[in-house]
């Protein structure tokens, strides 16, 4: 277990996201963390499948555009791959 933000590249790489091939994003509620962290893992670490919940609709829609560069993915939610 690593204990620590999970926005905080230096947690995510304890974590062992530089050999991920998936991240999901799923605090409590906070669409803030959950789009931050989803951002990093696919940007910046180059996760091939990231999904985040997300509560509010427009945000989603922001995030999914930042992550995936404006191509929206099949169904709802941030990073589904088609």
């Amino acid at each position: 277990m690593v204990l620590g933000t999970g926005i905080d590249e230096d947690v995510m790489r304890r974590a062992g996201i530089e050999k991920a091939d998936a991240f999901v994003a799923v605090s409590n509620g906070d669409d803030n963390t959950n789009a931050m962290a989803a951002e990093i893992a696919k940007l910046v670490f180059k996760v091939p499948r990231v999904v985040a919940r997300l509560y509010d609709p427009v945000r989603e829609i922001r995030t999914i555009r930042s992550v995936d560069g404006g191509r929206l993915p099949h169904g709802d939610g941030i990073g589904k791959n088609s």
